[in-house]
């Protein structure tokens, strides 16, 4: 694998209003996503990563829930096996710290930076479904939880 590619890869994933994985997988995304807006991704690498991308405000990555192949990115060296190690590592024990996660990479894997990766989220997508006799309501909102708060209400949609 190209590093530069790699790189670019790690920069899209940590930018400001992107993150990985949750279940943000249905949310709009910021221009910079157009294949020709971010240098050094080629559109075929962006499409594969689009399902796993969601427009937050300055939200990094939660490697105890990012999908296997944000992590892929993320983390240099791993290979197919290496990856399903990792996943099943921390389904087994959640990362309680990034150097945790660090130590628990599979032998080869390196991570280059802990810059815009964490073990914990503050964003939280709620879905409520009720049916009364023949009629069906649904509701998502997107909750930010801030420390020593009460969660906050991003966005809510009736459906």
């Amino acid at each position: 694998r190209d590093p530069e590619v790699g790189l670019r890869e790690r920069e899209l994933l940590r930018g400001d209003l992107l993150v990985g994985g949750g279940q943000l997988l249905e949310r709009a995304f910021d221009g910079r996503l157009r294949a020709g807006a971010v240098r050094g991704v080629d559109p075929v690498r962006l499409a594969a990563l689009a399902p796993f991308l969601g427009a937050l405000p300055s939200a990094p990555v939660n490697v105890n829930t990012a999908p296997p192949e944000v992590l892929a990115t993320l983390v240099d060296g791993l290979n197919n096996a290496s990856l399903a190690e990792l996943v099943r590592s921390r389904a087994d024990k959640p990362f309680t710290t990034i150097a945790e996660f660090r130590v628990r990479l599979p032998a080869g894997a390196t991570l280059a930076s802990d810059l815009g990766i964490t073990v914990r989220s503050d964003y939280f997508e709620v879905t409520v479904e009720a049916l009364q006799g023949g009629t069906q309501g649904r509701a998502r909102a997107l909750l930010r939880r801030m420390a020593g708060s009460l969660p906050t209400i991003v966005w809510q949609v009736v459906e």
